[in-house]
């Protein structure tokens, strides 16, 4: 073999373990609306018969979300854009994606409203993208707006599969909105966010409507609505699903998980 023959092959040798290390680049949305899907409990407040006017809450119930993780490294800080580090043991929650899931930590009320939000790309059990979750002044903890500002994670961290407690579980209010075309329209409120899906309540056959669970019967009192409770179980509600903004692609490397 001629020297410059042994040096190529020399070189290549090295080479070898950094290119089967990756995996094909692939391309990802760079930002992305999902939709998280929470667990909405059986209502409170409909013991006996209610009548509300427009804008006043008709019953309250609770919620959490209905897929979780929980890191078992801790996640560093990430400089630009600004993500808060996240330690070992944090709880989070599952946001959909078209393609996937991210899970992302509750997100605060006060200061920097954004979050790390990560996704396990390979599906190996180790988180190895980031984002950073906005919530766009929503006020809730667990409403994204989006997920923006895809990059690698610079490194592997490791999760597993939790499941949200009804202790930890968030505030809805369903609001009386008023009537249209004969049949009166709700609006949720999680925690202090009102989504802006309207729900209206269509009579069925036994004169009953389902709305988040409950069956009820509502009846017209002027403006008002008397509510009354027939059953109510506990059910899962999704957010919104939005769709992809941009792509961007990306390499992730195979290894070890710290």
């Amino acid at each position: 073999m001629s020297p410059a023959a042994a040096i190529l092959a020399w070189a290549l040798a090295l080479l070898a373990p950094a290119i089967s290390s990756a995996q094909p680049a692939q391309m990802y949305p760079r930002a992305e609306q999902g939709a998280v899907t929470l667990v909405v409990g059986v209502p409170t407040g409909l013991d006996v018969p209610v009548t509300v006017t427009p804008g006043e809450v008709a019953w309250t119930q609770s919620a959490r979300p209905a897929d979780g993780a929980r890191l078992v490294d801790p996640l560093p800080r990430r400089i630009r854009p600004s993500g808060k580090a996240l330690p070992a043991g944090e709880l989070l929650f599952g946001y959909r994606l078209v393609g996937g899931m991210a899970y992302c930590p509750p997100l605060p009320y006060k200061g920097l409203r954004t979050a790390q939000c990560m996704r396990d790309i390979d599906g190996d059990g180790a988180f190895d993208a980031c984002y950073i979750g906005e919530t766009r002044g929503i006020r809730s903890h667990f409403l994204v707006a989006l997920v923006a500002d895809l990059s690698g994670c610079g490194g592997r961290y490791r999760y597993t599969p939790a499941k949200w407690s009804a202790t930890e579980a968030v505030p809805v209010a369903v609001l009386f909105k008023g009537y249209r075309d004969g049949a009166p329209i709700f609006l949720f409120k999680i925690e202090d966010q009102v989504l802006e899906r309207e729900h209206r309540c269509k009579p069925e056959d036994d004169g009953g409507c389902v709305i988040m669970g409950l069956r009820l019967r509502a009846e017209p009192v002027g403006q008002a609505v008397r509510i009354t409770k027939i059953s109510a179980e506990d059910v899962k509600f999704e957010t919104y699903l939005g769709g992809e903004v941009g792509m961007r692609r990306l390499i992730i490397p195979k290894g070890a998980s710290r």
